[in-house]
């Protein structure tokens, strides 16, 4: 498995969020992202307890009037996934941006040759690819033939 860099106008922003995410249940899938910033001070703990020290140092974010916006539109899904944050703890524990960004391919991709098992994909859509979209608070991950439009 490699993961490659896939360039997008959001693909270094540090405070990435998925706002919305919708789909009409076939292939149409619909990314709105908003890009965050920081509001305020990083958190002081007030006593020892586990929470204070698990935020420690967290600062807080939000959208502000400054935030940019980009909707990321697929066509052609075959699947996707989305992750809560919790669950993908080892990325978001380092400091953004990643290596490669919020967002690049995986190729080869575990996930293609599963669904590529039985051969109908390979003849269909041959040629897919597996994209990734780490978010602040998610990650998204979808298997399209096409890349998608992306509209600021």
């Amino acid at each position: 498995m490699k993961i490659k860099d896939w360039i997008t106008p959001f693909q270094k922003i540090k405070w990435l969020i998925c706002d919305e995410l919708t789909t009409d249940g076939s292939e149409y899938l619909e990314i709105k992202l908003v890009e965050h910033k920081v509001i305020d001070k990083p958190f002081v703990p007030k006593n020892s307890g586990p929470l204070e020290k698990v935020l420690e140092g967290s600062k807080p974010i939000e959208e502000t009037s400054y935030s940019r916006k980009w909707k990321v539109i697929f066509n052609n899904t075959v699947a996707i996934k989305q992750s809560s944050e919790s669950f993908y703890l080892g990325p978001f524990t380092m400091d953004r941006p990643t290596k490669n960004g919020n967002t690049f391919f995986i190729e080869p991709s575990l996930w293609v040759e599963e669904i590529e098992k039985d051969g109908i994909l390979n003849l269909v859509l041959p040629g897919c690819k597996h994209f990734v979209i780490f978010t602040s608070h998610s990650t998204i991950e979808v298997i399209s033939k096409v890349e998608p439009i992306i509209e600021s």
